[in-house]
């Protein structure tokens, strides 16, 4: 049996740099990444929660593949996500993703295991780019001017 993830939306989606005017269409990016990361295993379920509304004439609630899209409205997805581990089943195995510590905590303390925003976010928008070091090797004479330098700016001389 696979795991019901439970995510705030929107914490993956700040802690991830959109380009500006992107946040609100961002949602759609991020629920078509879930889907491709987990949702495709077997027995998993996803359900996103975001703060809000979707739009005009939206529905609040509704599938998108199978992961499960829920905009709160007038209620925290914070606290949408607290009672969803309320009234979980015994056999439901639920992994509650979030940035805010009182829901993670919240859920740990109802045996639920939870996963920090930065446990995802790197599978869900891998950099395109590997990262490259910019550090050089100081030539002695260079290693010395600086260590001199040090010492004099330090009265270590």
């Amino acid at each position: 049996m696979g795991y019901h993830y439970l995510i705030d939306g929107y914490n993956v989606l700040y802690a991830y740099t959109f380009r500006k005017g992107r946040r609100r269409e961002g949602w759609k990016e991020l629920v078509s990444r879930l889907y491709r990361l987990f949702g495709k295993k077997m027995g998993n379920k996803i359900t996103v929660f975001f703060d809000g509304t979707p739009g005009p004439g939206k529905p609040d609630r509704f599938f998108a593949g199978k992961v499960e899209v829920i905009f709160t409205a007038d209620e925290e997805a914070d606290e949408a996500i607290r009672r969803r581990v309320r009234r979980r089943g015994k056999k439901e195995r639920l992994l509650v993703v979030s940035s805010d510590r009182q829901v993670k905590d919240y859920a740990r303390l109802q045996g639920v295991e939870t996963m920090g925003v930065s446990g995802i976010l790197n599978r869900l928008f891998p950099m395109k780019k590997k990262m490259v070091s910019h550090e050089q090797e100081l030539s002695e004479e260079e290693a010395r001017e600086i260590t001199e330098e040090l010492m004099k700016e330090y009265g270590l001389e």
